[in-house]
């Protein structure tokens, strides 16, 4: 018997892609393992489900994330440029380290969220719900926080620099000390 041999440098084999992208954006909900590819292929997010998703040290520039559903979901360490995430679900998400710049939070509900050492620079946080969250040295500089509510937020150390805080609710919270509110107006 002889054997045959190929000429043909050995073939990695096919691998079976997953589905596309674009179908789940589609989704109500994505799984763990699919929201990191999803997040990262840029595709349109509004009102997807990624609560719980692992998308530590992402950075997300310019994106749609309108209604998007990320409670639980750990962002430590990203970065989010002009993002749009008017009425998002972040309730218990961790954003410790996150920068978030010129970013829409508008009735965000970030209620349990642990945002310590976070920057919020430019960010419209207008009527968002920070109630209960942990925000230890936090940074809110040159930001819209009219109407936010951070009833019993832990703020030890968190400055509120050049921000507009007409309206903002600061019940029973812990922490804050006069420096808190440098050059800030409408303070609460």
């Amino acid at each position: 018997m002889t054997s045959k041999r190929s000429t043909h440098p050995k073939q990695p084999p096919r691998r079976r892609p997953g589905p596309p992208a674009t179908a789940l954006a589609r989704r109500r909900t994505v799984t763990a393992a699919d929201s990191r590819a999803l997040v990262e292929n840029e595709q349109a997010l509004a009102g997807a489900d990624l609560s719980g998703a692992d998308l530590s040290g992402l950075s997300l520039r310019g994106r749609g994330l309108r209604g998007v559903d990320l409670t639980g979901a750990d962002l430590t360490g990203s970065t989010l440029f002009a993002c749009d995430l008017r009425g998002a679900r972040l309730a218990g998400a961790k954003l410790s380290q996150a920068r978030l710049v010129l970013c829409t939070l508008r009735g965000a509900d970030l209620s349990r969220a642990t945002l310590e050492d976070a920057r919020f620079v430019l960010c419209s946080l207008a009527s968002a719900k920070l109630a209960g969250a942990r925000a230890g040295r936090a940074r809110f500089a040159l930001s819209w926080l009219r109407g936010a509510d951070f009833t019993r937020a832990r703020l030890a150390g968190a400055r509120f620099a050049f921000s507009a805080l007409r309206g903002t609710v600061m019940d029973r919270v812990t922490g804050l000390s006069p420096d808190s509110f440098a050059l800030s107006w409408g303070a609460a």
